[in-house]
């Protein structure tokens, strides 16, 4: 929806200084005043037994501060309130709004307005300054077309006084036109108009109008000194059910608040024109715990075309938008040029709005002039604005952090660090929640706030760290140490050499010989029968960390001796040949390959550890038969190197694929392939643009981000 610049707008409601008259004094003693369908327009009607049959007479009698009090029944009556007084209905207390009571028969009326004396003026002004209470009664046009053209203003006008209240009453415009929207005059204009004062309207039903509720304030010297609309029903609207409108001196408007309404535009349907649930042209209002749906925008604020004099911003709280085109809609009149706008929007749900939940829009080629702050909102999906099945936001607009569910806790995206080191430092590859990160360690990586698995790769001659848990918080940094543990080298020979199967603390590694790192500490090494030799005895060697081991297995000729019998042979090799470490079951055997291993028929698991450069095999299944050869072949495809460089050093996120790296820097191996790379917001400086290098096999590839 969109609301035309604000002498457009002065159609609606228009806007002239009024002239500042003193407040009628109130009486010193009240009169209970009685009106009844049955009655006679006589006498002073404050005998409940002797009615007066008109409203209009019963004012006429009353003096400031009386109570009129109108029985049930249709009064085709124009109420005229040109003094201070409290008008009863039948249904004086029951709520027709949100959770309305059971009601009486109603005391229908046409509407109440006080006279309109400043010519060319159709509003009251401020001689007409009076408190007053409507409460109770259906306000209905009964039919009257003189009241359904939009010149004839509101139902109810008021000027507005130290006590307004407006409050339990059903207005209802009569017929609906679903496709009445702007400048129609097929179904009733308004229904309330406050001006000025202290004001309550609530517990009201609202139905059947175009544009419910103007609360207008034209004059400094009769400002609105504190209004609250709450706990009223609006539906079958057309057009917009507020407008809280200020054109006074900037600064003299002190909000409003819009509190636990109900707003369903429900039936409308004009294709060129949307209704809105509350129209806002000024600053300082506060709407909280309002649901709004069916609106082509929940909220229409417009701005930047002198209407708009506040200063202070409108706070938007606990507010449910549900199945509207646009939840909240800020709308820019200027193209440019415009000062900043001030809003807070925050623990409101936007769920199924169709267009956007939070939509900045304007004028063709508008710039806007800062982001619209909608964090610690719930979208529809605890992954945020704009992801499936969530409300989405236009540019300009932030929103994280946001709410994970409906009230909260305010947690999605919202960004703690991630310290990892590689003790000692190591040129482990460090993955986060299963992606890689970055080789050595993380400098403090921006990350989202909740639980991040962080898993190392392994290195040749150290025992692999376990993943483990981090639980990041948001603002603090939350630290992983990868604590590696150096092993020895184990290297055995046989001496002469021969296919002797070779066992370490029992198990079998390898034929012929092994060479590869296992835990620091004793070790006891044996080998196995050979045809025509015997085999030496076992050996217990002491393994110690970074340092290599020998052991010779010297065998002796003895023709006839028997060669291990009942076992196959398993045959593994990497390729192209890299020195990963390969276990069997589970347990390590040796490094680059297996030399025709004599192993126990049946199934092994056979796996191979990571190699720097390289993207490693699976684990493969491999069945072994006794006296055949099984292969197994571990396939590497090598990779390249991606370095990220910052210029100049500045704590920037890089995200590859958008999802983070690193900050500061990132240098790792990557498969070959193209990849997406941007820079993060560092405060005072313009990040760079992203960049999609391309990462050959076996080749460095460096990219820099200048920030300026």
């Amino acid at each position: 929806m969109r609301i035309p610049h604000v002498l457009a707008l002065a159609c609606l409601v228009a806007g002239l200084a009024i002239v500042q008259s003193p407040v009628t004094a109130g009486a010193t003693s009240s009169t209970d005043r009685y009106v009844d369908p049955t009655g006679t327009d006589a006498g002073a009607c404050d005998v409940l037994a002797a009615p007066c049959r008109t409203i209009n007479y019963a004012v006429a009698h009353a003096t400031a501060g009386d109570t009129v009090h109108v029985a049930a029944g249709t009064y085709p009556e124009m109420v005229v309130v040109d003094r201070s007084l409290t008008f009863v209905g039948a249904n004086v207390g029951r709520s027709a709004g949100v959770g309305p009571a059971s009601r009486l028969p109603e005391s229908v009326v046409k509407g109440f307005r006080s006279p309109a004396n400043k010519p060319g003026w159709p509003y009251p002004d401020a001689d007409q300054e009076y408190s007053a209470t409507i409460d109770g009664f259906t306000i209905d046009p009964q039919g009257d077309t003189t009241l359904l053209s939009a010149s004839t203003y509101h139902l109810v006008s008021l000027f507005g006084g130290p006590d307004v209240k407006v409050q339990n009453n059903i207005f209802d415009g009569g017929p609906f036109d679903p496709a009445c929207g702007y400048t129609c005059t097929t179904m009733t204009d308004s229904a309330l108009n406050i001006q000025s004062g202290t004001f309550t309207v609530s517990g009201n039903l609202f139905t059947d109008f175009r544009t419910p509720i103007d609360i207008s304030q034209h004059s400094a010297a009769h400002p609105v000194v504190s209004g609250t609309l709450s706990s009223n029903r609006f539906t079958h609207i057309t057009n917009r059910a507020i407008w809280l409108y200020d054109d006074a001196a900037p600064g003299s408007w002190p909000g409003v608040t819009v509190a636990d309404n109900s707003f369903d535009a429900a039936g409308w349907v004009n294709p060129d024109w949307g209704p809105a649930a509350v129209v806002i042209t000024t600053g300082g209002n506060h709407l909280t715990g309002n649901t709004v749906t069916n609106f082509s925008s929940g909220v229409f604020a417009q701005v930047c075309d002198g209407s708009s004099p506040g200063t202070s911003p409108n706070v938007y709280s606990g507010n449910h938008f549900l199945a509207n085109r646009s939840g909240i809609q800020y709308y820019q009149v200027a193209a440019s040029g415009c000062p900043n706008v001030h809003a807070v929007i925050s623990n409101n749900d936007f769920v199924g709005n169709t267009a956007f939940g939070v939509r900045w829009n304007g004028a063709d080629g508008f710039t806007p002039p800062n982001d619209l702050d909608a964090t610690c909102n719930w979208w529809g999906n605890s992954a945020g604005a704009g992801s499936p099945g969530a409300d989405k936001v236009t540019a300009n607009v932030r929103t994280k952090p946001w709410n994970i569910a409906s009230g909260g806790p305010c947690d999605g995206g919202a960004t703690g660090y991630l310290r990892v080191t590689t003790s000692p430092a190591l040129p482990s590859q460090i993955t986060v929640d299963g992606t890689a990160a970055d080789s050595w360690g993380l400098t403090w990586l921006t990350v989202g706030v909740g639980s991040h698995e962080v898993c190392f790769r392994d290195v040749p001659g150290y025992t692999t760290p376990a993943c483990q848990t981090a639980a990041v918080t948001a603002g603090a940094t939350s630290t992983v140490t990868g604590s590696f543990v150096a092993r020895g080298f184990l290297r055995v020979t046989t001496s002469p050499a021969v296919a002797s199967q070779i066992s370490v603390d029992g198990v079998p590694r390898n034929d012929w010989g092994v060479w590869t790192d296992l835990q620091v500490g004793s070790h006891e090494v044996c080998f196995g029968a050979v045809a025509d030799f015997l085999p030496p005895s076992c050996q217990t060697v002491n393994l110690t960390a970074g340092a290599t081991t020998n052991v010779t297995g010297t065998f002796t000729p003895s023709p006839g001796a028997p060669a291990l019998a009942g076992v196959g042979f398993l045959r593994a090799t990497t390729s192209p040949a890299v020195p990963s470490q390969i276990s069997i079951d589970g347990t390590i055997a040796d490094t680059w390959g297996l030399d025709w291993l004599e192993i126990a028929p049946g199934t092994h698991q056979v796996c191979f550890t990571a190699v720097e450069g390289y993207t490693g095999p699976a684990c493969q299944a491999v069945q072994v038969t006794a006296g055949e050869i099984a292969t197994v072949t571990g396939s590497f495809v090598q990779r390249g190197f991606l370095k990220v460089q910052i210029s100049p050093a500045l704590a920037g996120t890089i995200t590859i694929g958008g999802v983070p790296v690193n900050d500061w820097g990132n240098y790792t191996d990557r498969p070959p392939g193209t990849y997406h790379v941007c820079f993060g917001e560092v405060p005072g400086v313009t990040a760079p643009a992203c960049q999609d290098p391309v990462v050959t096999a076996g080749n460095t590839t460096t990219i820099t981000g200048t920030y300026t």
